[in-house]
């Protein structure tokens, strides 16, 4: 809830402009008000409304994170990691997309497909455990 004037007997409510939201107290503008934990901001309708978390991302304060074994391949589109060891999926989670995303050591680019310099992998489809 926010208000724009002080002294108001009511506050605003975040989910009366935008579903699925919430300021923290003392809030004076709509612009305080982020999605709840499950929910992100859409940035491409305008943040309005919050929409539900995409399946392999974990929304918090308007950004969606990929989930360990998945990738971000969008601002909203999580992609599930193909390429597994013995470890368990070679995208380790944790990025927003623009961030860096996170690949198991030896693995680098877009669902951690490629191997970083001085690793490789006996087969296409296997982990770039190889050191050379």
């Amino acid at each position: 809830r926010f208000s724009g004037i002080r002294g108001l007997m009511e506050c605003e409510h975040c989910s009366s402009r935008r579903p699925f939201s919430t300021a923290p107290p003392g809030s004076t503008a709509s612009d305080n008000c982020t999605c709840i934990d499950g929910y992100y901001k859409d940035l491409t309708r305008g943040g309005l409304p919050c929409e539900l978390c995409p399946t392999g991302g974990k929304c918090s304060n308007d950004v969606v994170l990929a989930e360990p074994g998945f990738y971000m391949a969008g601002m909203a589109m999580v992609s599930r990691c193909s390429l597994l060891t013995t470890d368990g999926s070679v995208c380790l989670g944790g990025a927003a997309f623009g961030d860096e995303q996170r690949c198991r050591t030896g693995h680098r680019g877009f669902l951690c497909g490629s191997c970083l310099e001085g690793y490789s992998r006996k087969a296409d489809y296997r982990s770039c455990d190889q050191k050379c």
